[in-house]
């Protein structure tokens, strides 16, 4: 069964790139432009990943990821933040997700966090 992967980010350049990187993996993508899309979307997926902007509008990725982090069936699924910030800047509430990628980030840092955070 193929892995579902949420990715939330408000750039569509950035979108666009994800989506170009995962085309032909064996993973379903669904994409959303910010934070309040990520919860409705959230509410309907059976999800294996997300993956996060940290600033987005309506919603930034931390609150999505704190919602993640205290619904008891979304909990478990991990969470990639991604963010142009250093994790220092964004402080504790960074350390809710399983791993966080600084913006401009290579392709293949991407892929096996995603890799590694779905075996």
């Amino acid at each position: 069964m193929r892995k579902k992967i949420l990715v939330a980010d408000d750039e569509d350049d950035l979108r666009q790139v994800i989506k170009d990187m995962f085309k032909g993996l064996d993973y379903e993508m669904v994409f959303v432009r910010n934070g309040e899309e990520a919860l409705h979307k959230l509410s309907k997926l059976k999800l294996d990943l997300a993956i996060l902007d940290l600033a987005m509008p309506k919603r930034s990725g931390l609150e999505v990821c704190s919602f993640m982090k205290d619904d008891p069936i979304l909990m478990h699924v991990p969470i990639i933040i991604l963010s142009a910030y250093t994790r220092d800047k964004q402080g504790e509430q960074a350390s809710l997700a399983n791993r966080y990628i600084h913006k401009p980030f290579q392709h293949d840092d991407l892929l096996d966090a995603v890799a590694q955070l779905l075996k």
